[in-house]
């Protein structure tokens, strides 16, 4: 078993908790995310997180 590959998907699956728990703090928060800038957090996060899954996985898929 790849050990490499369990770590990857854990953190997949991690970034994917964090993004819902922030998405949901700034739906039922806006001003407070707007204030504290989470709003905008969650927007850079959810751009690298496409950019992760759209770019390094489909290139790691096509190099194996």
């Amino acid at each position: 078993m790849d050990k490499t590959k369990n770590i990857t998907q854990a953190k997949i699956m991690q970034q994917e908790h964090v993004l819902s728990e922030l998405y949901h703090y700034v739906t039922e928060n806006p001003d407070k995310a707007v204030m504290d800038g989470s709003g905008k957090t969650l927007e850079y996060l959810e751009a690298c997180n496409n950019i992760f899954k759209n770019v390094f996985l489909v290139t790691k898929k096509l190099l194996v």
